[in-house]
């Protein structure tokens, strides 16, 4: 299946779109790497999924975006590619088309500095009550505020680790093999939410996922042993 391709224009300055792209992979967890001779990111190595593959390029604020997966034959063993559609690994292509649809979202905001002007130039800004003090003393200019912009913040995955590693740290002693999916779930959602605004949640459902997917290996390898052990 062909990989999603497509091409928007935000209307942003370039080091606006760079800012939050790179902020938005690292976040994300995708890593800068060589691919058939082009640069992607690319997240993930194909030990438990499919590798997810983002390329972009942009200039004069037009954004164009390629992703896709790959086949995973071993871990670092690759074959093939996948688009975001069809059955076929369907979990890891809408994991991807979200992120893919985050990301076009976050470029596509208004350019804040552009707003500002405009407020700054529309009737009755800065403005003072008859009487009132200036703000600012007329010999010194008033100091140039930063301008806001949205980025990402993964603050649904930090609740995810959190949730996914509790129920993995009591799954452990009921169905050991869904603690182990819990935890395998709540690891990675819950390096990912260390990035956001939630970071103390996020790592707690790290923790919890590590913690949860360990003490299921151990009681699981337990009961076949112990089953192993009166045949």
């Amino acid at each position: 299946m062909a990989r999603f391709v497509t091409e928007i224009a935000t209307g942003n300055p370039d080091d606006m779109i760079r800012f939050i792209a790179e902020d938005f992979f690292a976040k994300e967890g995708f890593v800068l790497t060589s691919d058939g001779g082009q640069m992607v990111w690319k997240k993930g190595s194909g030990f438990f999924t499919a590798p997810q593959y983002i390329q972009m390029y942009f200039q004069n604020g037009v954004v164009h975006l390629e992703a896709w997966l790959k086949f995973a034959i071993l871990p670092g063993v690759y074959a093939g590619e996948m688009g975001l559609t069809g059955f076929w690994g369907f979990a890891v292509k809408q994991q991807l088309k979200g992120r893919v649809d985050m990301l076009l979202y976050l470029l596509q905001q208004p350019n804040p500095a552009v707003a500002a002007t405009a407020a700054a130039s529309s009737p009755g800004w800065g403005q003072q009550a008859p009487g009132a003090a200036p703000a600012v003393p007329a010999d010194r200019p008033a100091a140039p505020q930063p301008i806001p912009v949205r980025v990402h913040d993964p603050v649904d995955k930090a609740k995810l680790a959190l949730v996914t590693g509790i129920f993995s740290l009591a799954a452990a002693w009921f169905i050991p093999l869904a603690g182990v999916v819990l935890g395998v779930v709540a690891i990675p959602a819950g390096n990912v939410g260390r990035k956001s605004s939630a970071k103390n949640i996020g790592l707690a459902g790290f923790i919890c996922g590590i913690a949860g997917t360990a003490l299921s290996l151990i009681i699981w390898l337990a009961r076949l042993i112990s089953m192993f052990s009166y045949l």
